[in-house]
């Protein structure tokens, strides 16, 4: 017969152990917390309590004390009453009336105050006339001199005087007390043996353990149960209590000491009150261990709770287990069943619970991956077709651009031909404006390439800061006015309000809408463009309102057709509507202008809207967030083909020729460049504009150039990546220590487009210009570079 499921063993990894283990773990956690926690509660109370009941012990004691002196005292101002006169003072024995009368009045003394072990009285003149005392003979009208006696001279006001405690044949302490009678009585001196203060201190406190001392301000103990231990004068500074209570100020109450301890190191609670007449303190100590007694009590009831709360949390978690591994089995069958194909196997649970529901889950998961198998396959075949269309569209881009690549290359080539033939000099400069067009289509389109590589491949850094629009925008207009007005366009500018602002990478947003200019420009054939920009709000009711720029690039031309519309954003893609509208400028485009945009505003995250009309026009709408600050500095133009990945391909502005000298003729120019045709060609163009070339191949000659210090290069053009693995950067920078004085001015020239390359450039402050290097880019560099006069530099 099978034993019942709760009585058979489990796996050391089965559910059963987990739960078992969880269960107690959690039941012995709160156990031991909320033990803790009680224990910690009934320890700070029991300490409380017994530092209030040791406080208010040491106020009586010290209350006892001082009331105990004070009766001396008292007693001790009965000797002082003057006596009842009679007529006239008849010597008796030698001894005036007054002075027997002394003597009587201090013998009643000692006998009713036991404390007092001598008395003495001093007439007005400081004589001692009388005294009596229990351990030597009495002595009465010796007339001893006591003038400079402290006892006599303290009580010069009318205040009672107490000396210090003194240790009479170092054993017994001592507290004399003088006190005055009224004018002409003298003073009366009784020295108090303060063994007796015993009675007060020796009395059980706080239990077996609680001891209560008397200590003087100098530490020394004057009272204690151990009596030895007052007539060793023990010294009690070397207990950290004491220390404490004697450093407080009088009428403070002394706090507790933490690291109190006893004369023979055992940890106590102590507890202190001072006597400010006497300037005592009463110290109350109990032992540690009395304190923590019930807290120990506590202690062991919490271990035999917590040990039965164990036994019981394994019994619970062993049967709450046991009793979720059976349907707990059948889900795992159920699931190994169906996850090795058999689709038509159900779970049967009937737990009436939340286990019930997940079978069921699994029964209806196994019916759905029925349904799954066929549309899995469906969806295979259709992601097959994607990765074949996929496939086939980057084959039709590198069909294009190989297309697109091959025709500035072929016309190039049959231009160089026709040049080699051509004897007339009109036929040459025509041939040579063709050249130079190929080559400007062919830079173009490596350009955009190289832009939709950069933008395919993440590498372009996006730089957000606010700017104006204004600027932008009045600047790409002024840079595309000549084209416009060649081809009888009307280009304009609204932006509402002028100091509108937006948050944006100004680089980026520069080309995007370079490029959507020159694509309206290109497709319109009449009428004209407008650059438009205004603020508008866009969001969700009253509730939520974010604050947008919207930027319109509206045109006149002839649209874009319905066909063409799916593909606007695709490479290489010319719409027949804008072949047509643009054959009259016999400038097809490339193809490529609006796939950076939409690459573009992708990455700066910025919404772009298409709207047009057959016949009438386009308009592209660009939504930028606003700018959250005050007031924004017209930003400069940027230096786009030498400072960003991403520039606009316009080549900058030309030197203004007339009267003025040519900054370039007899400047010398260093070029540093590893590949000899680069080098060759580079000489070749600066000695047409009259600039004295040096050549470097490699590091050491570009050293050797700078090792006459009497004809030191004015500028060097350096490529960055050199022959060895030498960066063109680090060598100008060590040329740049080397000679500091007078500072030539270094450029780099590299085709390499990485970032981190071009932010390395950015990050030593020197201009970076990119290969294909046009001319007037060149030559427009090297007059910024060289615009010092000759002698300031050699």
């Amino acid at each position: 017969m099978p034993r019942p499921f709760w009585l058979r063993p489990a796996r050391l990894s089965g559910l059963a152990p987990k739960y078992a283990l969880w269960i107690t773990a959690l039941v012995a956690t709160l156990l031991l917390l909320s033990g803790a926690i009680n224990l910690q509660l009934a320890w700070l109370e029991n300490r409380a309590h017994i530092d209030a009941l040791q406080a208010e012990k040491a106020r009586g004691a010290a209350q006892r004390i001082e009331q105990y002196i004070t009766d001396i005292e008292h007693q001790i101002g009965w000797t002082l009453l003057p006596a009842a006169s009679t007529g006239a003072e008849a010597a008796l024995n030698g001894v005036t009336a007054a002075v027997a009368l002394r003597r009587i009045e201090l013998l009643k003394l000692r006998r009713q105050v036991p404390a007092i072990t001598d008395v003495a009285w001093i007439d007005a003149e400081g004589l001692e006339q009388v005294q009596v005392s229990r351990l030597t003979l009495n002595r009465v009208g010796h007339g001893l001199p006591r003038q400079d006696d402290p006892a006599f001279t303290g009580t010069a006001q009318g205040r009672t005087w107490r000396s210090a405690v003194t240790f009479r044949e170092d054993s017994e302490p001592y507290l004399r007390v003088a006190r005055r009678a009224s004018a002409g009585g003298g003073v009366t001196v009784a020295d108090i043996n303060l063994k007796f203060v015993w009675e007060v201190v020796s009395s059980p406190v706080l239990g077996a353990g609680g001891v209560a001392y008397v200590v003087a301000d100098e530490g020394t103990l004057i009272a204690h149960p151990d009596i030895s231990l007052v007539l060793k004068k023990t010294d009690m500074r070397s207990l950290p209590q004491v220390l404490a209570a004697l450093a407080k100020a009088p009428g403070v109450e002394s706090e507790h000491t933490a690291d109190a301890v006893d004369l023979s190191g055992r940890p106590v609670l102590a507890a202190a009150a001072r006597m400010d007449t006497l300037g005592w303190t009463v110290l109350i100590e109990s032992p540690r261990s009395e304190a923590l007694a019930p807290v120990l009590q506590s202690a062991w009831r919490l271990a035999a709770v917590v040990l039965a709360g164990l036994i019981l949390s394994v019994l619970a978690s062993v049967l709450l287990a046991r009793s979720l591994a059976r349907p707990i089995h059948a889900l795992q069958v159920g699931a190994d069943r169906i996850g090795a194909g058999d689709l038509e196997h159900r779970i049967a649970v009937t737990t009436n619970d939340e286990v019930q529901a997940l079978a069921e889950r699994f029964n209806q998961m196994a019916g759905n991956l029925q349904a799954s198998v066929s549309q899995l396959e469906q969806r295979v075949a259709e992601r097959t077709r994607e990765l074949a269309a996929a496939n086939q569209a980057k084959s039709h881009f590198i069909a294009a651009a190989s297309h697109d690549l091959r025709q500035p290359v072929h016309a190039l080539g049959l231009f160089v031909g026709q040049l080699r033939g051509a004897n007339d000099a009109e036929a040459q400069r025509e041939l040579l404006q063709h050249i130079e067009h190929s080559v400007a289509a062919f830079e173009a389109l490596l350009e955009s390439l190289l832009d939709i590589s950069r933008l395919d491949a993440g590498t372009v850094a996006v730089r957000r800061q606010p700017l104006v629009l204004a600027p932008l925008l009045q600047r790409l207009a002024r840079g595309q006015a000549e084209l416009a007005q060649r081809k009888g366009l009307h280009l304009a500018v609204r932006v509402v309000p002028q100091d509108l602002a937006v948050d944006s990478d100004p680089v980026l947003l520069e080309r995007i809408v370079s490029n959507l200019l020159g694509n309206a420009l290109r497709y319109t054939a009449h009428g004209g463009v407008l650059i438009a920009a205004r603020r508008r709000h866009a969001g969700a009711g009253q509730a939520q309102v974010k604050r947008l720029v919207e930027l319109r690039v509206i045109d006149s031309g002839s649209g874009i057709s319905a066909e063409d519309l799916p593909h606007v954003f695709r490479e290489f893609h010319r719409g027949q509507a804008h072949g047509q509208a643009n054959a009259a400028s016999n400038d097809p485009g490339l193809g490529l202008g609006l796939a950076i945009v939409r690459r573009l505003t992708d990455l700066l995250q910025h919404s772009l809207v298409l709207r047009t009309q057959a016949g009438r026009g386009t308009c592209f709408t660009l939504q930028l967030p606003t700018a959250q600050v005050a007031q924004i500095a017209l930003i400069a133009q940027p230096a786009l083909a030498a400072a960003a990945p991403l520039g606009t391909g316009a080549a900058p502005p030309q030197r203004a020729h007339g009267d003025a000298p040519d900054p370039l003729r007899g400047r010398r120019v260093l070029v540093i460049d590893d590949d000899n045709s680069v080098r060759e060609a580079m000489d070749g163009q600066l000695r047409q504009w009259g600039l004295d070339v040096m050549q470097a191949a490699d590091e050491a000659t570009a050293w050797a150039a700078f090792a006459d210090p009497t004809a030191l290069p004015h500028a060097v053009l350096a490529d960055l990546r050199l022959a060895g693995g030498v960066s063109g950067l680090e060598l100008a920078l060590r040329l740049r220590a080397r000679y500091p004085v007078p500072q030539v001015p270094f450029a780099i020239v590299t085709g390499e487009t990485d970032a981190h390359h071009v932010q390395a450039v950015r990050d030593a402050g020197l201009p970076l210009l990119t290969k294909p290097l046009r001319p007037a880019r060149l030559r427009a560099q090297l007059e910024a570079m060289l615009a010092s006069p000759p002698g300031q530099l050699s």
